[in-house]
């Protein structure tokens, strides 16, 4: 994670000498990836590295207008490590609930279907059945 403090012509203003006035580059805002579908933040996260920004920006009480902000870089590799224990558990809980499911109904259609075994092995079904 990276964190910088910029002003609006988005170069860098911390007391530091080493990083004051660099130009802090633009990246991709983060909203884009909360408000894309599942599949699509799936391939983000597991597609090759990148870097988004949550901005926050920041307003002069007195004026209204915003005189910098703070932008927070947020790495997919890092999402990716705290996402993949929750997506691993969730389909492991999917495929124990497939699982379970194709037994109950075996076992109910098994029970279902019983009768109807009992009466086509009956003495007399064979007669019916010719007419």
């Amino acid at each position: 994670m990276s964190a910088s403090l910029t002003r609006t012509d988005w170069r860098c203003c911390t007391p530091t000498r080493r990083f004051r006035d660099r130009v802090v580059p633009a990246r991709e805002d983060f909203n884009t990836v909360l408000q894309s579908g599942i599949r699509q933040q799936l391939k983000l996260i597991y597609g090759p590295a990148r870097a988004f920004d949550v901005r926050l920006p920041l307003i002069h009480t007195a004026t209204g207008k915003p005189f910098g902000e703070v932008r927070v870089g947020v790495y997919t590799a890092f999402l990716k490590q705290e996402i993949q224990p929750q997506i691993r558990r969730a389909l492991v809980f999917s495929g124990t609930a497939i699982i379970l499911s194709l037994i109950l109904a075996a076992g109910l259609s098994n029970l279902a279907l019983r009768p109807l075994a009992a009466i086509s092995r009956a003495p007399g079904f064979n007669q019916l059945r010719q007419g």
